[in-house]
């Protein structure tokens, strides 16, 4: 339960006034209906999506990146999630589905703390760096083992910076 919420705050704001956990619950929301269409796509059973663009043109996949650069997406935290998505498919050249899902789920756990324990926003938020941190450290111990078992380190530590976490946290953060 918010602090607003429990303290009875709410009723001392101005009318029109609202908090900061409304649009939070609209963003992770968009995120989740991404995941929802997106989800239904994925795997060997995923269905097809009929997409019709601004400009008439008819397009029928189950290939994310497709649907994805098909459709026009106004909502700013799915745009982000739209462009990490493209941007694994540009840099990997696979992915893109898996990216907008685990987005999702993310946005699917963080909705959990908020609503069901009532985490606040900030620790919510504190908590995904510090997991993102953590993870970074340990794919980059990996894969500087596994390249120091090969022979090749040098080759092989570029690869741990992962371009698209970076982009994603950079613009949570700012």
């Amino acid at each position: 339960m918010s602090f607003l919420k429990q303290h009875g705050l709410t009723g001392l704001l101005k009318d029109g006034s609202t908090t900061t956990e409304k649009p939070v619950y609209k963003n992770i929301s968009a995120i989740l209906q991404l995941k929802s269409t997106i989800g239904a796509c994925y795997g060997p059973h995923g269905l097809t999506k009929l997409i019709i663009n601004a400009h008439g043109k008819r397009v029928v996949s189950k290939d994310c990146s497709t649907i994805l650069s098909e459709v026009e997406i106004d909502h700013p935290a799915v745009s982000l999630v739209k462009e990490a998505s493209l941007q694994q498919l540009a840099e990997i050249g696979d992915g893109s589905a898996a990216v907008v899902l685990f987005a999702g789920e993310l946005a699917s756990r963080a909705e959990r703390m908020l609503r069901e324990m009532g985490i606040p926003l900030g620790d919510v938020v504190s908590g995904y760096r510090k997991a993102l941190m953590l993870a970074e450290q340990m794919l980059t111990h990996e894969i500087n083992r596994l390249g120091a078992i090969k022979g090749d380190a040098n080759e092989t530590s570029g690869s741990a910076s992962d371009k698209n976490g970076r982009l994603l946290v950079g613009k949570i953060t700012d």
